[in-house]
């Protein structure tokens, strides 16, 4: 999606050594349990986490997490009022701080600020240029649109190249300097075919949405999330049943 080629070795300047917790790969966890990677929340959140506990039977669930996924889910329901309550109550904010801020960089349009928020985000820490072609990528089409063409060339030229970025998506991204009519078929929103278009229309909104798979879903909470997780534990129930 992001278009980052995987199989040319990264610029020296951009090769970070991973960490443990990053070697993890969050595709071979089982979808119905909530993420338990390790994220330092304390940095993240900007606040001491030593309240926050495991609960559940058996101590899996993280009580901050669990309380962001109900109070989210009160949200969508239209109990916004529950919602407040739950938040006031727990202390416990649906968006951390830093989320909180990214959310508003991105909405605003600010890329550089959220290119430098990411970094403290991500899951991975080599996901970072992937993340950051997202972010400059809706820049470049931000700026095509007004009709900006010499400040999207500096973008392309200057910031989204020295990304290691697959050749066909740079041809690409520069054939729509030359015939702007190709600009919505190759966005990113356009790309995404219309995965998000059911929750938001708004190109910075559906940013957000493709930045989420960098970011652990402890921190940054995906749309639904408890709906999401109650459908796939009854999938896997009725597969294991005899009677169904």
């Amino acid at each position: 999606m992001g278009g980052i080629d995987d199989t040319t070795p990264p610029p020296l300047k951009r090769q970070k050594v991973m960490s443990e917790s990053s070697s993890l790969n969050p595709s071979r966890i089982s979808p119905i349990c909530l993420s338990m990677l390790p994220i330092n929340e304390e940095e993240i959140n900007g606040k001491n986490t030593e309240s926050d506990v495991n609960v559940g039977p058996n101590g899996l669930l993280r009580r901050t997490e669990m309380v962001r996924i109900i109070t989210q889910s009160l949200y969508a329901l239209g109990y916004k009022r529950s919602a407040h309550l739950l938040e006031d109550e727990s202390g416990i904010p649906l968006q951390s701080y830093l989320v909180s801020e990214l959310r508003e960089q991105i909405l605003d349009g600010k890329w550089d600020e959220s290119i430098a928020n990411i970094r403290l985000l991500l899951l991975d820490p080599s996901s970072f240029d992937s993340a950051t072609c997202l972010i400059l990528q809706q820049k470049f089409f931000e700026q095509l649109r007004m009709n900006d063409i010499m400040e999207a060339l500096k973008t392309l030229r200057l910031e989204i190249s020295p990304l290691n970025i697959k050749k066909e998506r740079l041809h690409q991204l520069a054939s729509c300097l030359i015939c702007p009519d190709k600009m919505e078929a190759l966005s990113p929103s356009s790309l995404s075919n219309g995965k998000y278009g059911k929750f938001c229309t708004n190109p910075r909104e559906r940013l957000l949405h493709e930045l989420q798979q960098f970011v652990s879903p402890s921190v940054m909470i995906p749309e639904r999330r408890l709906e999401n997780l109650l459908e796939q534990a009854l999938i896997m129930q009725r597969k294991a049943c005899v009677f169904h």
